[in-house]
């Protein structure tokens, strides 16, 4: 078999081949008048049946076409969707995530710590910020801001304690 015979669908080669018919019989009856005449309802009834066949497989093969090209546009919207979320994820670092362990088992020199930084997950982390936060002294900076009176603790402790 012919490869651009495989590519034709059934109802295709069913609507074609109703349209020969059709052309052929509408030749017979034009050349042979004596016949035609004796079997006009024959005639009548192969018309309208060859009519019939190739009008509802041109159709079935149209919409078997339109569910082809639904599905397949469906495949590439599902694609570049996936595509996509993919690039989202890969700039902002998806699900990554990222934590701080100190390993208290290696020797360090006195007031110095040994921090490790640990990725999880498919996805590179960027822009990565550590902040050490020692609660006591927070909490005692705090308190003594409401002592003094002060509305704005949050302000009173970025005075008495500035980021660096």
């Amino acid at each position: 078999m012919p490869a651009w015979m495989s590519q034709i669908d059934i109802y295709t080669a069913v609507a074609a081949g109703a349209n020969i018919a059709l052309a052929f019989l509408g030749a017979i009856v034009s050349v042979y008048e004596k016949w035609t005449k004796k079997h006009r309802r024959s005639i009548l009834v192969s018309f309208v049946a060859l009519g019939c066949i190739g009008f509802v497989a041109a159709i079935v093969d149209a919409s078997k076409s339109a569910r082809d090209l639904q599905d397949a546009n469906a495949r590439v919207k599902a694609a570049v969707d996936e595509a996509g979320r993919e690039e989202v994820a890969a700039t902002t670092g998806g699900d990554s995530f990222c934590y701080a362990k100190i390993d208290p088992t290696r020797l360090t020199k006195p007031g110095t710590l040994d921090l490790m930084v640990i990725h999880h997950g498919k996805y590179a982390l960027h822009d990565v910020t550590l902040f050490f936060y020692d609660s006591q002294k927070a909490l005692n900076i705090g308190m003594r801001a409401m002592k003094n009176g002060s509305t704005d603790i949050l302000q009173e402790m970025l005075k008495q304690a500035p980021l660096s």
